[in-house]
């Protein structure tokens, strides 16, 4: 079904599955009318997932018109899910074991130091609390890590290559204390040039990385050809591939190998010789900056 391939911005699972849609009619003009709903009223990108919906339904054979309403009445919770999804989020009851402890029991465990628990769990296998499996969320992107060429983004000398050959990473504007929100800056650099732009983006989220990313975009004079970025999920993800796949399909995406730090060179030595000249090691977490 064209709508289990669209996802939700938040959630590693597609809307159908999360039950997001609600009503599906056909008329007999082949126009589709679709009723949904999103998991939050306020969802920031409750647009762009509309937009998705209708692109992915008008990609059917037949379809001529699409129309979707987007409503909140009733209020969506878990309930609609398929198993699948529940599965796949680690939500199903049987895949959960919660532990009930007295409270004598719980007063000594909570005076017991860190070295004593470590001492007395040594050799025992370690599970996320209330499950008995791995999140399938990192899976997920691992499908799409695997289908993005990795190698080094140096494999060919920068003098070689033509302008629009671009590095991509991030830095955190966290002032070293990792809590709470802050701004990370998005660096991109041409190769071929030294071109260099920094974008903000708040919390390095994928929605806000895709929108620096176009920011990026729009600021380096000539064509991007190709992308190369590390293994973060805030590059690494389907928001970016979709994007990419959609409206950039002659953009070349790669990804650094795992724990090789020169793979992405040039982006690296800018971050240090631009953007932490120019930031520095101050934190920088007001979101109304974002503005100016």
């Amino acid at each position: 079904m064209a709508l289990r391939q669209v996802y939700d911005p938040e959630i590693p699972v597609n809307i159908y599955d999360l039950g997001l849609i609600y009503e599906i009619k056909v008329d007999e003009e082949h126009k589709v009318y679709i009723q949904m709903t999103l998991t939050a009223p306020n969802c920031p990108m409750a647009d762009y997932v509309v937009e998705q919906v209708k692109d992915a339904v008008k990609d059917v054979p037949g379809v001529l018109d699409v129309e979707v309403e987007l409503v909140f009445e009733p209020v969506w919770d878990k309930s609609r899910m398929s198993e699948e999804a529940l599965v796949e989020l680690g939500l199903d009851e049987d895949e959960q074991y919660v532990a009930n402890v007295n409270k004598a029991t719980k007063d000594l465990i909570l005076k017991m130091s860190a070295s004593s628990m470590d001492r007395l769990l040594k050799g025992l296998p370690r599970i996320k609390p209330g499950y008995t499996k791995t999140n399938k969320r990192s899976g997920r992107n691992d499908e799409l890590k695997n289908a993005i060429p990795c190698h080094s983004g140096e494999t060919v000398r920068a003098c070689d290559v033509p302008p629009g050959d671009v590095q991509v990473d991030t830095f955190a504007l966290g002032g070293g204390d990792p809590s709470e929100n802050f701004f990370w800056i998005l660096d991109g650099t041409d190769r071929k040039t030294q071109w260099t732009v920094l974008s903000p983006t708040w919390n390095r989220g994928q929605h806000a990385t895709l929108e620096a990313l176009k920011r990026i975009e729009r600021k380096i004079p000539f064509p991007i050809s190709s992308l190369h970025g590390d293994n973060g999920s805030e590059i690494i993800n389907y928001h970016i591939a979709a994007f990419l796949g959609k409206n950039r399909p002659g953009v070349y995406l790669s990804r650094s190998r795992p724990r090789h730090c020169n793979d992405n060179a040039h982006v690296e030595e800018k971050n240090r010789s631009v953007g932490r000249q120019l930031f520095g090691e101050r934190r920088l977490d007001c979101h109304d900056l974002l503005d100016d």
